[in-house]
């Protein structure tokens, strides 16, 4: 018996579906260290500074740290043991 791994019908052509065409997605970088941090047993926000700039807001054992520069976010999440 066979998966479909994709789907059929009018389900495939819906909006969320379709590749992205165009610019990269500027957040990505940011979505990245999301999932790691998630990974490594972090609640993690991605939200936005009153500039408009991502900030990724970590937290666990009512414990919270915010981060809005990639490399400290990078640097802290390998000093944790996140997966890369």
């Amino acid at each position: 018996m066979s998966r479909i791994l994709y789907p059929r019908g009018p389900a495939a052509r819906a909006p969320g579906l379709q590749p992205r065409t165009g610019a990269a997605d500027p957040l990505k970088p940011w979505r990245t260290g999301q999932a790691r941090a998630t990974l490594a047993g972090f609640t993690a926000h991605l939200t936005q500074t009153d500039e408009g700039n991502p900030e990724l807001i970590l937290s666990r054992w009512a414990l919270s740290r915010s981060f809005t520069d990639l490399a400290e976010l990078d640097a802290w999440l390998q000093r944790v043991g996140a997966p890369s």
